[in-house]
């Protein structure tokens, strides 16, 4: 599978995403460039890397695709992110409280939107961690211990555990546990991360298209 990504920023965005697909690369992964008319009507260089992998996915859709976490950590953010030494730090939530054995409270990032323009909210959060620990989703581990997962008001998100389980902490900073637009998900039933559906993430990395036999086509967000 090849993923394929243009930005409008050069080395840094690249190096990113080569840093965090390089285990995945079947070779040396190289660097082109397409030119489009600049303002002047000079060719300016739009910055491409492209990713070679060893593994096929049918769909972005994490419930059903373990690999498509590799795709999803470009596109869809997580409340909270791993720091040096595995720490936990601030990500789409800025701060969050264990407030009894078994219940943890997250705040949300004001001014976060997806792709479409909408912002996101609490229920973003509840229906995509709830669709997560569907039976039989392959997205579930590390949700074995939810007994809920429920909105206080807009931007604040509650998880009640069914007993205390001290690995719960860093399910939202894992790969599968990004955050989907409800809208979006409800919108496409069964369908979600197909080819011509594709996913909708808040993330630094828009989805462009995605085919199973030649690859994602990812472009940066200029929202992010």
């Amino acid at each position: 599978m090849k993923l394929l990504a243009r930005a409008a920023a050069a080395a840094a965005a690249a190096t990113a995403l080569l840093v965090l697909l390089g285990a995945c690369s079947t070779g040396a992964p190289s660097s082109s460039g397409s030119a489009r008319p600049g303002a002047s009507g000079s060719a300016a260089v739009i910055p491409q890397l492209t990713v070679g992998t060893n593994f096929s996915m049918s769909t972005l859709d994490p419930t059903k695709a373990s690999y498509a976490g590799y795709v999803n950590q470009l596109a869809l953010e997580t409340l909270l992110k791993f720091g040096a030494n595995t720490t936990l730090e601030p990500n789409l939530a800025t701060s969050w409280q264990q407030t009894s054995p078994v219940t943890y409270v997250y705040h949300l990032r004001h001014g976060v939107t997806f792709w479409d323009g909408d912002p996101l909210t609490a229920a973003d959060v509840v229906y995509t961690w709830n669709r997560d620990r569907t039976p039989g989703s392959l997205a579930a581990l590390g949700f074995g211990s939810v007994k809920s997962v429920a909105a206080s008001g807009t931007d604040t998100v509650v998880v009640t555990l069914s007993h205390p389980d001290a690995s719960w902490q860093y399910t939202p900073a894992g790969s599968n546990s990004g955050i989907i637009e409800a809208k979006f998900a409800q919108a496409h039933p069964g369908t979600l991360g197909n080819p011509g559906v594709l996913t909708m993430g808040s993330g630094p990395w828009v989805v462009n298209s995605f085919d199973p036999t030649t690859g994602a086509e990812l472009s940066a967000n200029p929202h992010w």
